[in-house]
Protein backbone atom coordinates (compact mmCIF):
# COMPACT_ATOMS: atom_id res chain seq x y z
CA UNK A 1 0.00 0.00 0.00
CA UNK A 2 0.62 3.80 -0.31
CA UNK A 3 3.18 4.57 2.57
CA UNK A 4 4.34 1.80 3.59
CA UNK A 5 7.93 1.36 3.73
CA UNK A 6 10.67 -1.20 4.60
CA UNK A 7 12.37 -1.20 7.77
CA UNK A 8 14.55 -4.43 8.39
CA UNK A 9 16.15 -4.74 11.80
CA UNK A 10 18.86 -7.76 10.78
CA UNK A 11 22.21 -7.05 9.69
CA UNK A 12 22.99 -8.31 5.73
CA UNK A 13 25.09 -10.79 7.44
CA UNK A 14 22.33 -12.32 9.88
CA UNK A 15 19.43 -12.19 7.15
CA UNK A 16 21.68 -14.09 4.69
CA UNK A 17 22.31 -16.96 7.88
CA UNK A 18 18.71 -16.88 8.58
CA UNK A 19 17.91 -17.75 4.66
CA UNK A 20 20.81 -20.00 4.15
CA UNK A 21 19.38 -21.88 7.82
CA UNK A 22 15.97 -22.00 6.66
CA UNK A 23 16.69 -23.12 3.37
CA UNK A 24 19.00 -26.06 4.43
CA UNK A 25 16.56 -27.27 6.66
CA UNK A 26 13.54 -26.66 3.97
CA UNK A 27 11.55 -24.58 6.33
CA UNK A 28 9.35 -22.20 5.23
CA UNK A 29 9.54 -18.14 5.33
CA UNK A 30 7.39 -15.67 6.65
CA UNK A 31 6.73 -12.49 7.30
CA UNK A 32 6.49 -10.45 10.61
CA UNK A 33 5.81 -7.45 12.00
CA UNK A 34 6.83 -6.68 15.43
CA UNK A 35 5.18 -3.41 16.46
CA UNK A 36 6.60 -3.16 20.20
CA UNK A 37 10.00 -4.18 19.14
CA UNK A 38 10.35 -0.50 18.67
CA UNK A 39 9.48 0.90 22.07
CA UNK A 40 12.52 -1.16 23.57
CA UNK A 41 14.85 1.69 22.39
CA UNK A 42 15.60 5.02 23.96
CA UNK A 43 15.65 7.82 22.20
CA UNK A 44 19.29 10.29 22.13
CA UNK A 45 18.69 13.15 24.40
CA UNK A 46 19.61 15.40 21.32
CA UNK A 47 16.45 14.02 19.20
CA UNK A 48 13.60 14.19 21.34
CA UNK A 49 10.40 14.61 19.61
CA UNK A 50 6.92 16.10 20.75
CA UNK A 51 3.94 14.99 19.96
CA UNK A 52 0.28 15.55 20.56
CA UNK A 53 -1.40 12.68 22.31
CA UNK A 54 -4.26 10.37 21.00
CA UNK A 55 -7.47 11.52 21.06
CA UNK A 56 -9.61 9.40 23.93
CA UNK A 57 -6.39 9.22 25.86
CA UNK A 58 -8.00 8.42 29.17
CA UNK A 59 -4.39 9.72 30.98
CA UNK A 60 -4.05 13.15 29.37
CA UNK A 61 -6.28 16.13 29.56
CA UNK A 62 -7.03 17.14 25.78
CA UNK A 63 -4.70 19.20 23.24
CA UNK A 64 -1.83 18.05 25.62
CA UNK A 65 1.67 17.63 24.75
CA UNK A 66 3.89 14.70 25.38
CA UNK A 67 7.79 14.72 25.17
CA UNK A 68 8.88 11.17 24.10
CA UNK A 69 11.71 9.27 25.64
CA UNK A 70 11.25 5.78 23.73
CA UNK A 71 10.94 5.46 19.84
CA UNK A 72 7.71 4.76 18.27
CA UNK A 73 6.95 2.02 15.42
CA UNK A 74 5.89 5.43 13.06
CA UNK A 75 9.24 7.30 13.19
CA UNK A 76 11.35 7.24 10.68
CA UNK A 77 14.43 6.77 12.78
CA UNK A 78 13.16 4.10 14.85
CA UNK A 79 14.76 1.23 12.99
CA UNK A 80 18.11 2.68 13.38
CA UNK A 81 17.49 3.63 17.14
CA UNK A 82 16.54 -0.20 17.98
CA UNK A 83 19.59 -1.77 16.13
CA UNK A 84 21.97 0.21 17.43
CA UNK A 85 20.41 -0.89 21.36
CA UNK A 86 20.73 -4.38 19.91
CA UNK A 87 24.12 -4.68 18.54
Amino acid sequence: TKGDCYAPVLSQLEFRLLIAISCYLKLEIRNGDFTQAFCQSILPVHKRYIVCSPQGCPITPPNTYLKLKRTLYELKQSPRHWYEKTT
